[in-house]
């Protein structure tokens, strides 16, 4: 039985992985960084965010995240993508708006919605369950996310492959699953999925039988949840996460090809 770990989708998938290694250890405040567009438009939002690749809009949920909240809410903006160019704290996404740098997916959404005076929630019980869904998503939920493709990519060897070496690659991957275990605890697949599936019954009893999780608007908490479950789901390999959603959370399934299909009609393959 051949290995998966050089094929060019796990690859790719463990380059994401050494970008989100980054992310939590390596990350250091810089400099403000210089504007990169020097003869911008008023009120045009510059979406800085990694090249997309061929099956879906983006591999990073945070940078899928913002795209999502900008095409939900119709907001002008232009995607630049880039290889090299990172935000003040060196990471992807980050926006220009109106000749001003804004770095991190949760305070970019801070940003767009008060400026574009974008009303997402019918009362303030609404908007505070809605934080509180964005913020088990964006961290609980994405550490699982994490934990889970460290063990399915095998990721000391993918990271080996895309670096070369092997102390490094070794340091890496034990440092990253470390951190993870900080988040969400050394938890076996068998429990990782179970706290899947407890995070998705949330989801589901939150979701209901609305077109949204509060009604007939897309939220920014419906762009954080979408976004990270829309790269496993509508991924080119076959994962378990697929298979839950399919068969155990159909209201999910059809909430997440709602969202694709009015927001990103053309940009999945699978």
């Amino acid at each position: 039985m051949s290995c998966c770990c050089c094929c060019p989708a796990t690859l790719a998938i463990g380059a994401v992985v050494i970008y989100l290694i980054y992310k939590f250890f390596f990350k250091k405040e810089r400099k403000e960084p210089e504007l990169q567009v020097q003869n911008w438009e008023k009120d045009t939002v510059y979406l800085f965010q990694f090249s997309r690749p061929q099956h879906m809009p983006n591999l990073s949920p945070f940078c899928l995240k913002v795209e999502t909240l900008l095409r939900a809410h119709k907001i002008k903006h232009e995607i630049r993508e880039t290889t090299k160019l990172r935000s003040k704290y060196g990471l992807l996404p980050f926006i220009e708006l109106n000749g001003k740098h804004y770095a991190d997916s949760q305070l970019i959404d801070f940003v767009l919605r008060e400026h574009f005076k974008i009303d997402q929630y019918a009362t303030k019980y609404d908007e505070g369950v809605a934080r509180a869904i964005d913020r088990m998503i964006d961290s609980f939920t994405f550490g699982e996310f994490c934990q889970n493709l460290v063990k399915i990519l095998h990721l000391p060897s993918v990271v080996s492959a895309i670096l070369g070496g092997f102390v490094m690659p070794l340091f890496i991957g034990c440092k990253f699953k470390q951190r993870v275990n900080t988040i969400v605890g050394p938890f076996s697949q068998e429990e990782f999925l179970l706290l899947f599936r407890k995070d998705m019954e949330a989801v589901a009893n939150v979701l209901g039988d609305k077109k949204y999780l509060f009604g007939d608007k897309i939220t920014s908490a419906d762009c954080t949840l979408w976004a990270l479950l829309a790269i496993s789901y509508y991924a080119s390999y076959e994962v378990t996460i697929q298979r839950i959603i399919r068969e155990e959370f159909k209201p999910i399934q059809e909430y997440l090809d709602r969202i694709r299909h009015e927001l990103y009609p053309d940009d999945f393959s699978r």
